[in-house]
């Protein structure tokens, strides 16, 4: 039987950052796949480089970025971001409450008048949240139909939470403001990191000081003992003193006992395609991404890879929000993306050259109140068996990559 101090279930940004920071050489890292990186993988086809979806790098802990932007040196990248919200068909500076000047006059006039008029509601929901914070205008018109199109759900089964750091707190001057330049404020991802192999330089660079010998690709977990610190997997047994998961909740709930059971929560999500498209000219465009609110378009953000990585052909990511039991034509979606990226004139004599899909699930957690306790709960548990969740997916939350890193670093310090 293989014995080792610390087990880590995941090959992705929080199992190998785990592995990066750990004060050990005594651990083993298992993936299922027959590469590191999870949903952090970086995929070569035909001169082009893409990304399970648009990952880029913002940093708000200095600290942190300091660290990756020196372990990375050589590999990166940065740039301003250059992104628009295509409302009807009028491009839109980002964000959309910053930019309401940019509207026709009357959408100007609601937006500020709504703003003014809100009344204060008991805030419940997520959706509560981003009207009390902005008024029916602004929201009706781009942060309800666009987060809808990103969750693939209804916004008031949405906790406060869900993503409430991404949407700060205005006042009516400050609307005001925004129509002068020189009161333009700064926005969380204005400034971007990307890698000139995509995504996975990040995970090589972290995992460069993990010996082969700690890492098992093709290796899945398939039965947990946590009282007697076993994990069963598809070739051996193995025992750990310490177990950190990163696997998604509830796929990792399925592999304990009964009285762990994934029952007791409400672990909703959605799940998203991703279509990468690679063709045969340059683009039209010279935007990063543009955000695509309307529910007439299936898609809600379409992203430029060639305008970040300063590349001659367009190479595009499209981003789709489904359900999480939605069935997937992959080959209908394509032709409906196609025609419809035509539609907004973002393809027009292009030749499609190269391609492939991704299908995130999960993508995104749908946050609920009722949880919290019982997450709290699971994990004060786990803890009890020296098990521990780290990640957006393993917690259940959102979170972003620098997120990741950090949780990973504080654990490894913790343990």
């Amino acid at each position: 039987m293989k014995k080792v101090k610390y087990l880590i279930l995941g090959g992705g940004i929080s199992g190998v950052s785990f592995g990066h920071f750990v004060n050990s050489q005594d651990f083993l890292l298992l993936e299922k796949n027959n590469v590191l990186g999870g949903h952090c993988r970086s995929f070569k086809l035909k001169g082009f480089v893409w990304d399970c979806s648009g990952h880029f790098l913002h940093f708000r802990n200095k600290e942190m970025e300091q660290y990756i932007l020196e372990l990375t040196r050589g590999k990166f990248f940065s740039t301003q971001r250059k992104s628009k919200i295509l409302y009807y068909n009028k491009m839109i500076d980002f964000p959309f409450q910053n930019n309401i000047h940019q509207l026709p006059l009357s959408e100007t006039v609601d937006c500020l008048l709504s703003y003014v008029r809100k009344k204060r509601r008991k805030i419940k929901s997520f959706k509560d949240m981003i009207l009390n914070k902005y008024g029916s205008g602004i929201c009706n018109k781009f942060l309800i139909p666009y987060n809808e199109k990103l969750y693939a759900c209804d916004l008031n089964s949405l906790d406060v939470s869900a993503m409430g750091r991404f949407f700060p707190n205005t006042s009516f001057l400050y609307l005001l403001g925004n129509f002068f330049s020189f009161r333009k404020k700064k926005f969380y991802n204005d400034t971007l990191f990307s890698f000139k192999n995509g995504i996975q330089d990040l995970i090589s660079v972290l995992s460069k000081n993990i010996l082969s010998e700690q890492v098992s690709l093709k290796e899945t977990v398939v039965k947990i003992d946590p009282s007697n610190k076993t994990a069963t997997t598809n070739i051996r047994e193995i025992k750990y003193e310490f177990l950190v998961n990163t696997l998604d909740l509830k796929q990792f709930l399925d592999l304990m006992p009964a009285n762990y059971s994934k029952n007791k929560l409400n672990l909703a999500c959605n799940k998203v395609l991703v279509f990468n498209l690679g063709f045969d000219k340059p683009s039209n465009h010279t935007l990063h991404w543009i955000y695509v609110p309307s529910k007439k378009n299936i898609f809600y953000r379409v992203g430029f890879y060639n305008n970040i990585r300063n590349e001659r052909r367009m190479s595009l990511y499209v981003e789709i929000g489904l359900k999480e039991y939605a069935n997937i034509n992959t080959d209908e979606f394509l032709s409906e993306t196609i025609k419809q990226l035509k539609q907004l004139n973002i393809i027009t004599d292009h030749k499609l050259i190269a391609k492939n899909h991704v299908v995130l699930n999960p993508a995104y957690v749908h946050l609920k109140k009722e949880n919290y306790y019982k997450l709290k709960m699971l994990k004060n548990q786990l803890k009890e068996k020296n098990i521990f969740l780290l990640g957006r997916y393993a917690e259940w939350k959102y979170c972003s990559i620098e997120d990741n890193i950090l949780s990973a670093k504080k654990l490894s310090e913790e343990i």
